[in-house]
């Protein structure tokens, strides 16, 4: 586990430029500074976007700092390549870092509390003289060049020594973290980077690849995964042999070096040994470079750590109804391509090749490209004109036209509260009916006011009329697969049509089958008695006969008895402080069955074998417990939906610079739950500017990190 005063460095690397890598590595950096670690982004990637410029979005505004010169001289931001080749290669060696201005004028500015971003433009580029042509500041050969690379690896170790420094000498008691925005490919500077980190051991330094579904990409990300554990290993089994050379035990036996293990033997063998060293530590805390190989003077008998505890495979620009699971894509293809023959590391980074990648998949947002033009963009100047204003018109009445039926008795119903009737059922469906239509009916009208590039930003998932699709989809799996394919779906019914017989009849029965199938759940009785009104609304909503016949009623009553005793398990794992603070829309919107909670379940429900095996309980889990969450939050949800809507008005009356900053707020208050509806209005009065709400990025590199034991 890496601790307070310790510190690591990150390359993160891609085979192919335009994949996500820079924001990627921008969301790690986030990360890092929410741990608590003092952090320095180097922008390597000298022939691709400047990671500087994204400190104008809002995404990154205050949580950023670009190192610039302590003097506060006309140079300004500071530049990566200027500083290695005017100062560097000059032989002036690298400038100090402080974190006070004015104290040393050749100094670079820092703030520890900030991600600081020291960035890297090719061209000398005078905002002052436009009339005057850029001047090349490094040309490209670093990139190609072992030489070359060579000493650029050299500069940055001695920069980020001297940040390190800065911020030992700062009031504050931080780790620190360095992270490297790599060149995309394999040339030049990568393996040079490669190679540094691997001599510093897996617990200094770590590497996160980013990748793409495209086939080519996998297949020459899959080999990079694989060559980096590679090299770690090659060196790993040189340096046991070296310590077994080194030990006189009078036997003489034969060393046995293959060809390629030579060069790091003599390298180890050119080191001074410290008398005191173990494995997987450090003799010299602020040695950088890693020269001295301290990692690989362990003893004979300690183990390689796995590749999941220095590496991380993101892949980015997915498909969103890839990510989703709308649609399916060929896991087994894209095992293979990752994959190669006896080889397990992908295996250690995703899991088993045959699982679901989606947990570590990021969906393509085409606005995420705003970060990096930001400077650049602003509202085109216009007046107010009658179509905006008969738009914001058109929206107050249609709220008024629309009443919505009151939600206290529904929300007795889903709490438990009251029993299911016709009359009940009926205002259900209405009740889902209305408001989907409310919200939708806003968004048609926006279109056909000429308002269509401000609906494109609203999510069809988070519409009231599809909080079920998922657990359709996945009920229509789970069925098909076990050999009952006859069933149907509950169609919307009219505000003045009848109450489905059978769905009633179904309601008024589940709930008495599932706490027959829960008795010996490991789990208080009352306890999950609270989950299974939303649960049987949801089934209410979506099914009806015929498929609930004889024998299929014992497997229903199961299925749905693991899943209320799974959540109400889970819900006991809460910490006491937290239980009175989470809501339960809340908390069934963050949960999931893990494998291991559903072989703890199973041997207790009699379930079909094939769901068990090919994970469609899972599925079917985590799109229940979601339509739960929408559907005890479902009016609150749809006013907070149309009051985007408004705002998105309001905004581009005022000529303001609406950028789609409200998909990570809406998707936190409506989808996920960890933004409370009061929270979600805050953030968007705030003009949909947050740096917060890059979630799928978040969430992948949160479990990467987890894995590396990069705790706060």
């Amino acid at each position: 586990m890496t601790r307070t005063g310790d510190w690591l460095i990150i390359s993160v690397e891609s085979r192919k430029g335009g994949v996500g890598k820079t924001t990627a590595a921008l969301n790690l950096a986030r990360l890092l500074l929410e741990r608590h670690y003092a952090v320095l982004f180097l922008d390597v990637d000298i022939t691709g976007t400047n990671a500087a410029d994204a400190i104008d979005s809002p995404f990154w505004k205050n949580i950023t700092h670009v190192i610039c010169h302590a003097d506060n001289d006309d140079r300004g931001r500071a530049n990566l390549l200027q500083l290695f080749q005017d100062k560097f290669m000059a032989g002036k060696g690298t400038a100090e870092c402080v974190s006070q201005a004015g104290v040393h004028g050749d100094a670079l500015l820092i703030a520890v509390d900030r991600i600081n971003v020291l960035g890297s433009q090719i061209y000398d580029m005078d905002g002052s003289r436009h009339d005057r042509p850029a001047r090349v500041i490094c040309k490209p050969s670093i990139l190609f060049d072992e030489l070359h690379a060579f000493w650029f690896i050299e500069f940055l170790q001695a920069t980020c020594t001297a940040f390190r420094h800065a911020v030992a000498n700062a009031p504050s008691d931080r780790p620190v973290a360095f992270v490297i925005d790599n060149s995309p490919g394999y040339v030049g500077i990568a393996p040079a980077v490669q190679e540094w980190l691997t001599d510093l051991g897996p617990h200094r330094g770590k590497f996160l690849t980013v990748t793409s579904l495209d086939r080519q990409d996998l297949a020459s990300c899959g080999i990079a995964v694989h060559g980096l554990h590679a090299l770690l290993d090659q060196k790993w089994k040189t340096s046991r042999k070296f310590l077994r050379a080194s030990r006189d035990d009078g036997t003489n036996s034969p060393l046995n070096l293959e060809q390629d293990e030579q060069a790091f033997f003599l390298r180890l063998a050119e080191t001074t040994e410290s008398p005191h060293t173990s494995a997987g530590t450090a003799r010299d805390p602020d040695t950088i470079t890693g020269s001295d190989l301290t990692f690989y003077r362990g003893e004979a008998d300690s183990q390689l750590q796995p590749p999941s505890r220095y590496q991380g495979l993101l892949i980015n620009r997915v498909p969103r109804l890839v990510k989703q699971g709308t649609y399916q894509y060929d896991s087994d293809e894209v095992g293979g391509l990752l994959h190669r023959s006896r080889s397990d590391v992908v295996h250690s980074l995703l899991g088993d090749e045959r699982g679901d990648y989606r947990q570590w998949m990021v969906s393509y947002d085409e606005y995420i490209e705003y970060q990096f033009i930001q400077s650049m963009i602003s509202r085109r100047q216009g007046r107010r004109s009658r179509r905006q204003h008969f738009a914001e018109e058109i929206m107050e009445r249609l709220m008024q036209r629309r009443p919505v039926p009151p939600d206290e008795p529904i929300q007795e119903v889903l709490h438990g509260a009251g029993e299911w009737t016709p009359s009940v059922l009926g205002q259900l469906r209405h009740y889902v009916h209305a408001l989907h239509e409310v919200a939708l009916d806003g968004i048609r009208i926006l279109d056909q006011q000429g308002f269509s590039h401000l609906t494109r930003l609203i999510q069809d998932e988070w519409l009231p009329g599809n909080i079920l699709q998922d657990f359709r989809n996945a009920m229509r799996d789970i069925l098909l697969d076990t050999g009952f394919p006859y069933f149907e779906y509950a169609p919307w019914e009219d505000d003045t049509g009848p109450v489905n017989p059978e769905a009633m009849k179904m309601m008024n029965r589940l709930p008495h089958i599932i706490t027959r199938h829960i008795e010996e759940a490991p789990v208080p009785l009352k306890l999950v008695r609270q989950f299974v009104p939303s649960l049987t609304a949801v089934v209410g909503l979506s099914l009806t006969s015929p498929i609930w016949h004889s024998p299929f009623v014992e497997e229903f009553g199961d299925l749905f008895g693991l899943i209320v005793s799974a959540e109400a398990l889970h819900w006991t794992r809460l910490p006491d402080g937290m239980r009175p603070e989470t809501s339960l829309q809340r908390f069934l919107a963050g949960d999931s069955l893990t494998k291991k909670d559903a072989d703890k379940l199973h041997f207790k429900f009699r379930l079909h074998p094939r769901w068990h095996e090919q994970g469609s309980i899972s599925h079917l889990y985590g799109a229940c417990a979601s339509a739960q969450a929408r559907l005890l939050d479902l009016r609150q949800d749809t006013d907070f939906l149309v009051h985007i809507v408004r705002r998105l008005i309001q905004e581009e009356v005022r000529e303001a610079p609406v950028l789609p900053y409200i998909r990570g707020v809406a998707e936190s208050v409506i989808v996920k739950k960890t933004t409370s509806h009061e929270a979600g209005h805050r953030e968007i009065a705030k003009g949909f500017s947050s740096a917060q709400y890059m979630d799928e990025f978040s969430a992948v590199l949160e479990r990467i990190l987890n894995r590396w034991g990069v705790n706060a």
